[in-house]
């Protein structure tokens, strides 16, 4: 009994030894395009936040194209991207406003 009781663990811990990896390897895909891609309202680039993968955004590797580039030059407006959708003013202001009144 204890011989299947090892080989019954052996297995299992193969098998989430295994997801594991699978779900590590698949968290370094990108991620799809952003439904408000489609409301941008000017022409500037999409934040590269939006599609980075999420190892990528925990230790913040899509900013290091700007990062790069800021340090050879001076960044001016036009060399930043858009801002999400979630980070705007727009989306921001009214829960904000919500809860400012609740207090």
């Amino acid at each position: 009994l204890e011989g299947v009781t090892y080989k019954f663990q052996f297995v299992t811990f193969c098998v989430e030894y295994f997801l594991f990896i699978l779900q590590f390897v698949l968290s370094l895909l990108s991620e799809p395009k952003s439904p408000y891609d489609y409301f941008r309202e000017d022409d500037r680039e999409p934040c590269p936040e939006e599609s980075a993968p999420f190892f990528s955004r925990i230790t913040w590797w899509w900013q290091n194209g700007l990062f790069f580039y800021g340090f050879r030059k001076s960044l001016t407006y036009d060399d930043l991207c858009d801002l999400n959708y979630g980070d705007k003013s727009r989306a921001v202001a009214p829960k904000f406003q919500m809860h400012w009144t609740k207090n």
